[in-house]
């Protein structure tokens, strides 16, 4: 054995090798008993690290509503206590709760930080919504998709026999139980009988967009007390002269709106990287109801700052996420303010991204001044981690000044001016202000996380250890026994230990903390904020796992 790598925690069961025609590389591929896929490139595989496929969905399971169901007309709540909903979408059914919150006068600074551990048990479930054939009760459809309404009183799920919409509201008995009212809500019929790839709700839950995986169109929905088609987009792209499987044949796996309701962008996920059929990101006017970009292919070269175009020697990144920044406006509208127009912030599997400006259909000035392609100008550590973000989550807390005539505007306590946002993966997440500098190395929170490396077996305490002994003794970076391993990994992410020391030893009172990755949770199924200062984090816990796996192989150790 020449070089080895073991990113599995239990035995290797099958091994794939795969061919890169665009860029000429051997790629391996394993797959074993933990459930996970890792991938591999020959011939720099001692220099880099083994790309992690998680075995968590990339689409999340849990939705949570933006919006608390006692704040809003019609939400239905008698609590009134803002409380929000939060479901669990799974095979045959999909199950609600009601997520319990800080108490409101809990404030978060950068020295203190509360927080709470809920475990399934500890969720009040208030119901569960399970389709079957009618005039059955067994045989439930299999879900493949849902979406929860931002206030949390709408609810639409998609089977493999067509769409239902329902109506949710809460209640209290006599005993003060909570309970949700689940009522159907009738549609067309040509939306009852649609197969659906992905759905999404209009910021101000009047409209409902469904994207059909068949006939590849999109349907209004206006919602009220009757549910009618307001428009229906039709042919979104144009198709190919060859046949060759284009993106106009994937269905839309995201379906993403501004905070002002006006924009509405489309995702694509096409299994060809080639320059005719990569993934699309579309973008619609709702206001108008017609098409109105088509942002172009994230190449590696640029030839204009609007323009990212084709080059043939590389293969165009894969989108696997998108979001719109700012494009809010103030309950009270201020017109000595400016109208803060909306930005795209589309991000590659490599961590990379972009911000596109949808008004005027250019890139941004940020993307501009960072270089494009951007993820050389990126800290090392960021662009080569293992995994790669599946969402991004924006309404981080701003101290926004609104005595000038800026762009930062606050509309219902959630900042809205587009500068500050989390890339979030199953692993980690990464804080980025585009008020700050890029930092040379990205900083991480915890230092000395698990993931950055374990204590080996003849680790002996230095002097001062010794005369101040502590029970759980993890040597430090320079350490005799594992700096050469702690080095390595660092080249393994582009990263020299000078660089890393810099970032990181005085990470709590240095000035620029942006692009800090924090490894706090892990397995994280999903991550999204209910107020500026409070983030509700989803774990899969790793035990309940490991009780479902087969046992490990046998194996003779011999000398013991």
């Amino acid at each position: 054995m020449t070089s080895k790598q073991r990113p599995h925690t239990h035995d290797v069961r099958s091994l794939a090798t795969l061919h890169d025609n665009d860029s000429n590389h051997e790629i391996l591929v394993s797959g074993g008993v933990d459930t996970k896929l890792c991938s591999y490139q020959l011939d720099q595989f001692l220099e880099r690290r083994p790309r992690k496929i998680f075995p968590w969905p990339t689409r999340s399971p849990v939705q949570l509503s933006s919006q608390g169901s006692g704040s809003g007309e019609g939400g239905g709540n008698t609590k009134g206590d803002n409380s929000r909903f939060l479901i669990m979408t799974r095979a045959e059914c999909v199950d609600l709760y009601i997520l319990p919150l800080l108490p409101t006068t809990t404030t978060a600074t950068d020295a203190t930080i509360d927080a709470v551990n809920v475990n399934s048990d500890g969720l009040t479930q208030i119901g569960t919504i399970r389709l079957h054939e009618e005039g059955t009760t067994d045989a439930a459809y299999n879900i493949h998709t849902s979406r929860l309404s931002p206030d949390g009183t709408w609810l639409v799920v998609g089977t493999n026999h067509g769409t239902r919409l329902f109506s949710l509201s809460l209640s209290q008995t006599i005993d003060e139980e909570t309970i949700c009212e689940i009522v159907h809500v009738a549609v067309p019929d040509i939306v009852q009988t649609m197969i659906c790839s992905s759905f999404g709700f209009t910021p101000d839950n009047s409209s409902l967009v469904c994207a059909d995986s068949v006939t590849d169109t999109l349907t209004v929905l206006a919602l009220g007390e009757q549910v009618s088609v307001q428009h229906t987009f039709h042919d979104l792209l144009p198709a190919e002269e060859d046949d060759v499987p284009t993106t106009a044949t994937v269905p839309i796996s995201q379906l993403e709106f501004s905070h002002d309701g006006q924009w509405m962008a489309v995702l694509r996920n096409s299994l060809h990287s080639d320059t005719t059929s990569g993934d699309a990101i579309d973008v619609f006017n709702l206001t108008t109801m017609h098409h109105w970009w088509t942002l172009p292919k994230l190449q590696t070269a640029p030839t204009a700052s609007t323009e990212i175009v084709t080059n043939t020697t590389r293969t165009n990144y894969s989108i696997t996420a998108l979001k719109f920044l700012g494009g809010s406006t103030p309950s009270t509208p201020d017109t000595t303010k400016k109208s803060i127009q909306p930005s795209l912030i589309v991000t590659c599997i490599d961590s990379s991204f972009y911000l596109f400006n949808v008004g005027p259909k250019t890139l941004s000035e940020w993307s501009q001044d960072a270089g494009i392609p951007i993820a050389p100008n990126l800290p090392p550590n960021l662009v080569s981690k293992f995994d790669y973000p599946t969402h991004i989550v924006s309404g981080l807390n701003d101290t926004v000044d609104t005595t000038d005539d800026s762009d930062a505007l606050v509309s219902d306590g959630v900042n809205t001016s587009g500068r500050k946002f989390l890339l979030a993966s199953h692993a980690n997440f990464v804080a980025i202000d585009l008020d700050q500098p890029v930092p040379k190395v990205a900083p991480t929170i915890p230092v000395r996380h698990l993931r950055a490396g374990k204590r080996q077996r003849g680790d002996n305490p230095t002097p001062d250890t010794k005369q101040n002994p502590q029970p759980h003794y993890v040597p430090g970076p320079y350490s005799h026994h594992n700096k050469s391993r702690w080095i390595q990994k660092l080249k393994a992410r582009g990263v020299t230990p000078e660089l890393y020391t810099e970032a990181n030893e005085n990470a709590d009172t240095a000035p620029n903390k942006n692009f800090t990755i924090c490894y706090h949770y892990n397995h994280v199924l999903h991550l999204d904020l209910v107020r500026p200062n409070e983030m509700v984090v989803v774990e899969q816990p790793w035990l309940d796992v490991l009780h479902s796996l087969p046992d490990a192989l046998a194996r003779n150790v011999y000398g013991v």
